[in-house]
């Protein structure tokens, strides 16, 4: 070059002002490539999160990315999880069931109230009769004398309202 024009970096990738070579231009945030060549978008799944080159780094359990280049990867919603690395997208927890965002295993999901069964699921509904008034995998419990539970799915077992007895357990 004889110094009289500047030649632009390659796609998705810049330099810093007075750079004199074309290795000095690296990729953008959210792109991967080695320095001085065109930067493919972070696909799906990945993420990076500063300029410069190498290679885009995996969503954790528990986080997705379900679109290519720039951005971070997001925490998987209440109620879903995802196990493996890379993720694009998060699984529902099994019916009657719930887990805390960002989690990173099908066990984070517990049975709601009401239900039981292991961490993972499958939950089944309390006999009437029966209740459980936490979430988690411990199982239902029978109502006490002189109260009731009348429904399945209990969350708690009720008084015998005046006039009415309940004298055996479930």
């Amino acid at each position: 070059m004889d110094g009289s024009t500047c030649t632009g970096c390659p796609s998705n990738t810049h330099s810093r002002v007075g750079s004199d070579d074309i290795s000095d231009c690296v990729c953008n945030v959210g792109y991967e490539g080695p320095a001085g060549a065109e930067c493919s978008p972070c696909a799906e799944g990945r993420y990076k999160l500063v300029n410069g080159s190498g290679t885009c780094f995996e969503c954790g359990p528990g986080s997705f990315k379900n679109w290519s280049g720039v951005g971070a990867c997001s925490a998987c919603p209440a109620g879903s999880f995802i196990s493996n690395f890379a993720g694009t997208t998060c699984l529902s927890c099994a019916s009657d069931s719930f887990s805390v965002a960002a989690s990173g295993s099908e066990t984070a999901c517990t049975c709601n109230a009401g239900f039981s069964g292991p961490d993972g699921g499958p939950c089944g509904a309390c006999s009437a009769g029966f209740y459980k008034s936490d979430k988690g995998s411990s199982g239902c419990l029978s109502c006490a004398i002189g109260k009731v539970a009348p429904t399945t799915a209990s969350t708690n077992c009720s008084l015998c309202p005046p006039n009415f007895f309940a004298s055996s357990l479930a």
